[in-house]
């Protein structure tokens, strides 16, 4: 297991804002961690980096 899930308590705070933005943010340690629907690129974002956790559909009804 990861360190950063080896802890004892978890703090978790939600943050709505441009995937711009939250790049920015992650790559000046303002967040840990980015939980999104699209990729980081690599090749533009020098030290971050992407991981897939999972799939899933979305469905809508009215």
């Amino acid at each position: 297991m990861p360190p950063s899930l080896r802890a004892s308590r978890f703090i978790c705070a939600v943050f709505e804002s441009t995937h711009e933005l939250l790049l920015e943010q992650l790559s000046q340690h303002k967040l840990d961690m980015i939980i999104s629907d699209c990729p980081i690129d690599s090749t533009q974002q020098e030290g971050l980096f992407s991981v897939k956790i999972g799939e899933c559909s979305v469905s809508s009804g009215a």
